[in-house]
């Protein structure tokens, strides 16, 4: 099982594939904003990862952040 930022090119998770069984992905929010103020990257590219993991048929877990007062 991976637990991670949901940051993965479609290469690597072909290659590890074979190997995992599922993952758990960190999506701390769901806006531009919200990922360039407090995260300083995109959601994009982890949104991207959560579609890969399931037209991959991994089992996939979505973790969310909750940040009293944000």
């Amino acid at each position: 099982m991976f637990v991670s930022n949901g940051y993965i090119t479609p290469e690597a998770l072909r290659e590890i594939k074979p190997y995992l069984h599922a993952g758990d992905i960190d999506l701390k929010g769901y806006t531009d904003d919200f990922y360039k103020k407090i995260c300083g990257a995109r959601p994009s590219p982890v949104l991207d990862s959560i579609r890969l993991y399931g037209n991959s048929a991994i089992w996939i877990e979505i973790t969310t952040l909750v940040i009293p007062g944000i």
